[in-house]
């Protein structure tokens, strides 16, 4: 009887709960996020179940994705990898659907499956983030597709696939380089260049091609100096 009640307010308790848990969230208070994330959830459902009254789907997959995200962080892998798959489904359903949600979750996801050593489930997520076939030209969209590509490099490492992982951090160099002229890079970015840099310079060391190995470390070097 006590959900029926909460029913009655519906959608405005679960959304009120919902915004105040990312409060907590965005403060690094996630211990305290938490409950209320969860609260939400369990109204939301609750009123689904009893008379098909719910949230909006954002509301009910944004609670879902920072369950997940503060489970994870807690170790609960499996309950996290659960909560961030359901908000994929979720996103992916609504057509109004926020596609760099969708790619976060992803990743998240894939960050789950490699803490569990499944590294070809990983990297086969990562390749649904670049599917999503967001706007390189949008600043948000282009450092999700270059971290994509380097964490998808850093599996094919782990797969022992050198030529696969070359592939994926040369398309981030790539994207990176053709993002801004060299005197328009802010220091996030040469730092980015100059890590991807040194991990193609360490693949082709691995090669034996020490030649392509120390062109990539001069580059390295030069932009360093810059910064």
């Amino acid at each position: 009887s006590s959900l029926r009640g909460h029913v009655d307010h519906l959608p405005v308790v679960p959304t009120l709960m919902h915004n105040i848990a990312l409060i907590y969230m965005h403060t690094g208070r996630q211990s305290e996020a938490l409950p209320y994330f969860q609260s939400s959830l369990k109204l939301q459902r609750a009123a689904e179940a009893l008379d098909g009254n719910t949230c909006d789907d954002d509301v009910l997959a944004s609670s879902l994705y920072n369950i997940g995200v503060i489970l994870a962080d807690r170790g609960s892998l499996n309950e996290a990898l659960n909560a961030l798959v359901e908000s994929v489904s979720i996103r992916r359903s609504t057509l109004e659907s926020n596609q760099i949600d969708v790619a976060e979750a992803l990743i998240r996801i894939a960050q789950i499956l490699q803490a569990k050593g499944k590294h070809k489930k990983a990297l086969s997520v990562l390749q649904g983030v670049l599917d999503l076939a967001l706007p390189s030209d949008e600043d948000d969209c282009r450092e999700i597709i270059v971290s994509t590509l380097c964490s998808m490099a850093q599996v094919c490492y782990t797969l022992a696939n050198l030529e696969e992982g070359l592939r994926h951090y040369c398309l981030a160099l790539d994207l990176l380089k053709a993002s801004a002229s060299s005197s328009d890079r802010d220091v996030c970015t040469r730092a980015r260049l100059v890590s991807i840099l040194g991990a193609i310079a360490g693949i082709y060391s691995e090669k034996g091609e020490v030649a392509q190995a120390q062109a990539y470390l001069i580059e390295r070097t030069r932009i360093q100096r810059v910064g």
